[in-house]
């Protein structure tokens, strides 16, 4: 089975969330529907890079490795250096939003 390794954005204060799934169709909806505890406060969420993996044991490595990237210069830096999968202009891939403070 393949497995997704996400990162969303949130379109409220443009923070990222790192997840994992075996359903990423599913998963979006249940993030922007509030049934994450983790995700309701910042909703609704877009979706802006995955990537497919063989199997679960390999989704939860590259989603710590993701995780442990903490700063989001690191993400977007990640995100830049390895494109979406093939295919991924199927889904609603967004463009990252730029929530920096103009000076």
């Amino acid at each position: 089975m393949i497995f997704h390794v996400y990162i969303l954005q949130s379109t409220i204060n443009g923070s990222f969330y790192i997840g994992q799934t075996g359903d990423i169709h599913r998963r979006l909806l249940d993030h922007n529907k509030g049934f994450s505890r983790a995700t309701a406060r910042y909703a609704p969420w877009n979706l802006v890079w995955f990537a497919e993996v063989a199997d679960r044991k390999a989704a939860f490595k590259l989603e710590k490795s993701l995780k442990s990237l903490k700063s989001r210069k690191r993400i977007i830096l990640y995100m830049t250096e390895n494109p979406c999968v093939p295919g991924s202009e199927n889904l609603k891939i967004y463009d990252l939003v730029d929530f920096r403070e103009s000076s």
